[in-house]
């Protein structure tokens, strides 16, 4: 009777884990609305911020060369280009999974 107990309990936690667990990847459909709006209004937002942030990266190439600093082209081109092309539809800057 016990094993029976015993073998109820560790079914039920092991599938209780699945039940509560978070979901990733929003169903099709839901906020549509945010998906719409990052699709058409910011995506291209920020490829017009990266194209102005390469131009003015390239235009001051001359003067940012010689100091060795990364962070002019993370902040100019990289982190624009990640929020354009890398990070997935509806989802903050910064973030990659939903």
């Amino acid at each position: 009777m016990i094993s029976k107990l015993l073998l109820v309990a560790i079914l039920a936690i092991c599938f209780a884990g699945p039940a509560n667990a978070m979901r990733l990847d929003p169903q099709p459909g839901e906020n549509y609305v945010i998906y719409a709006g990052d699709a058409l209004l910011t995506r291209p937002f920020m490829l017009g911020v990266t194209v102005i942030g390469a131009v003015v990266y390239g235009v001051t190439l001359p003067f940012t060369y010689f100091s060795h600093d990364p962070s002019v082209v993370e902040v100019l081109v990289k982190r624009p280009a990640a929020a354009t092309f890398t990070r997935c539809l509806g989802c903050q800057v910064g973030e990659t999974v939903r």
